[in-house]
């Protein structure tokens, strides 16, 4: 083979490579997305004072565990007056 097919094929290699990586990633953010969607979800419909625990295992083995509770009314209203 020439040295220049060597090198495009390579590059081209790369370059798919590099492609599956990006959609991989973009897939990810995306399931990422709704399960954060789904969580403001559920905390937003805690009653005061109330809470919730998941425990969410993944298709890919890992491992999700988390605790919402939402905030006193005073403790929130206090919270949004700082933003």
């Amino acid at each position: 083979m020439s040295p220049t097919l060597t090198f495009v094929s390579g590059l081209v290699g790369a370059l798919i490579s590099l492609a599956a990586l990006a959609l991989r990633l973009r897939w990810q953010a995306a399931h990422d997305r709704r399960h954060q969607e789904t969580l403001q979800a559920l905390a937003a419909r805690l009653p005061p004072e109330g809470t919730i625990a998941l425990d969410d295992i993944r298709d890919d083995g890992s491992r999700l565990r988390i605790r919402i509770s939402a905030l006193p009314t005073e403790l929130a209203e206090e919270d949004d007056d700082r933003s």
